[in-house]
């Protein structure tokens, strides 16, 4: 497991700050967002060449011993997509409090950006078709071959759906290959092309 610890004394200072004959307010639990934030600071603060990603987290209860398990999606180069899971538990709730983080050895998925996917797709319609899309949208991509996923393009006054397939992945490089089944009417092709 990757492992960090991060403190909370500088992220909740903010919340601490108390005036004159004010007391400091008890802290039951942490917003899930803050508990990404400062997690995927301090795994990036102790892997340098981890890629950039976040966390995502559910509310953290602010006791010894409670814990919640956080997604971490990166954008590696070339669209690809790394989520992985782990747990972010409370260790201290002293002095601010301590945070430890463990990140699962194995990665739980990995794809293609649906901006990849909506950018390759963009390319493949301006070369085949005798309109520029106006729109072209598309999810995220993951999954086995012979997953698929819809696009939805719009072509002038055409709206169509196109399937994006995975034919292929490495888990070595995160890598998943894939092709796009276009099946456009003849008028909206260019000379030569297909549909």
């Amino acid at each position: 497991m990757r492992e960090g610890g991060v403190s909370l004394a500088l992220a909740m200072t903010g919340l601490m700050l108390t005036g004159c004959g004010s007391t400091v307010p008890h802290i039951d639990h942490l917003a899930g967002s803050q508990v990404g934030v400062m997690a995927e600071r301090q795994l990036e603060e102790m892997h340098p060449g981890m890629a950039r990603g976040a966390l995502t987290c559910p509310t953290l209860r602010f006791r010894v011993g409670a814990s919640v398990r956080c997604v971490r999606v990166a954008e590696l180069s070339g669209g690809r997509v790394v989520r992985m899971y782990g747990t972010v538990q409370v260790v201290s709730t002293r002095d601010g409090g301590d945070l430890h983080v463990a990140m699962d050895d194995d990665v739980a998925e990995f794809g293609v950006s649906a901006q990849r996917l909506q950018s390759d797709l963009t390319a493949i319609l301006a070369k085949r078709t005798s309109t520029v899309p106006t729109t072209v949208r598309c999810p995220y991509l993951a999954g086995p071959t012979g997953t698929s996923v819809h696009c939805t393009v719009q072509l002038g006054k055409v709206t169509t759906s196109v399937a994006a397939t995975v034919t292929g992945t490495d888990p070595a490089t995160y890598r998943t290959s894939y092709r796009f089944t276009v099946h456009l009417p003849r008028w909206l092709l260019r000379a030569g092309s297909r549909g």
